[in-house]
């Protein structure tokens, strides 16, 4: 993996000792861009984003990985308010619906690359499929529940080929989306569990890697072994 800083004026302190029970290579990035940079090393041709909402991070895939292949996996549906501070970022007009679905249809409409799948991430098996063993790179940024990501996790991985990378953000961010298990840091809880059940079997490497650029917002990394 490429070496990395903190840019940010603020020194940021993170408990390594705690981290290290899901983490032994805690690396700090200014932007998830350079999970993409550490991506890109595996010449990927076939990807694909869980949760596009305007296609933004889409357009940085395409610019940084330039895949033969890229799908885009979104229900462009208004998400339910789960928090005061989730409410405020959807008052923001922050949320997703049918007209940002038309402009991402004429956003890529001349590129014959992007192929667009409007459905949750969940019905894939259902309303849609692909082959296992399929995908170079997955990424995963729909609504950061323990319960849809450990989800997307058992669903997506069989897909994604031996050697490919599956990964996503916020992994640090309390999101408190959904009250029980992992509700205060669903992403990392539903991280952290796939990787320890699937550490004796062998097909992931482990330690994955955990980029953060504050406390709050983090990208991780898992690669595929076998």
């Amino acid at each position: 993996m490429p070496s990395a800083h903190n840019t940010t004026n603020t020194p940021m302190v993170l408990n390594k000792k705690k981290m290290k029970k899901f983490s032994g290579n805690v690396k700090f990035m200014p932007h998830r861009q350079n999970l993409l940079g550490a991506v890109k090393a595996s010449n990927p041709k076939i990807c694909i984003e869980l949760g596009c909402a305007w296609g933004d991070h889409v357009d940085k895939i395409l610019e940084i990985l330039n895949p033969d292949e890229m799908y885009m996996v979104d229900a462009w549906e208004p998400v339910p308010s789960y928090n005061k501070e989730y409410e405020e970022f959807l008052k923001n007009g922050v949320n997703e619906d049918e007209s940002v679905y038309l402009k991402i249809l004429e956003k890529y409409s001349d590129n014959d690359n992007v192929k667009i799948i409007r459905d949750f991430s969940t019905n894939l098996g259902k309303e849609y499929d692909f082959p296992d063993n399929y995908f170079d790179f997955i990424y995963i940024d729909t609504d950061h529940t323990y319960t849809t990501t450990k989800k997307e996790l058992n669903l997506w991985f069989p897909k994604l080929k031996v050697g490919g990378y599956i990964g996503g953000d916020d992994f640090f961010k309390p999101m408190g989306l959904e009250g029980g298990k992992g509700s205060a840091h669903p992403v990392r809880f539903a991280v952290e569990e796939f990787s320890a059940e699937h550490q004796p079997i062998g097909d992931i490497a482990l330690p994955f890697n955990v980029w953060a650029d504050t406390k709050l917002d983090s990208s991780w990394l898992m690669r595929k072994v076998r």
